[in-house]
């Protein structure tokens, strides 16, 4: 289902997003930005209600760098933090108990090599967000 269409069918009018990861294999972290706003305003399109609360894109395991660097992800959560800022949109970083002194994620929180999480670190992020009506 494409977002416009998920958004346009809930009645929720809360929305956890976190995007760019792939983007950054191949792009420059101000390109990724871009595409992540341009989902944000499809979104707010379809509902300017939203609210918008964004979690950080999490930087890759010390395996995973060949592909994507966390220098490049800590540039684009810069970025992408600065958006949030600027719209007034919540910013939601990982706990820092996942990642290593080097920024790199912790390998017992991945479930491959490079950043998609296990429910362990997932179960992390809930325990750290505190819903306010």
């Amino acid at each position: 289902m494409k977002i416009s269409k998920a958004i346009r069918t809930s009645k929720k009018n809360d929305l956890f997003i976190s995007l760019g990861t792939n983007d950054l294999v191949s792009n420059s972290p101000s390109k990724a930005k871009g595409d992540f706003v341009n989902v944000i305003l499809a979104i707010l399109g379809e509902n300017p209600n939203m609210k918008i609360h964004i979690i950080e894109t999490v930087k890759p395991t010390n395996k995973g760098k060949e592909k994507l660097t966390v220098e490049s992800v800590i540039e684009y959560n810069k970025l992408i933090k600065e958006y949030a800022d600027s719209k007034g949109f919540e910013y939601i970083t990982w706990p820092e108990e996942m990642f290593n002194d080097d920024g790199s994620l912790k390998d017992k929180y991945c479930a491959d090599e490079l950043t998609h999480l296990t429910p362990e670190a997932y179960k992390l992020l809930v325990s750290k967000i505190a819903y306010k009506d």
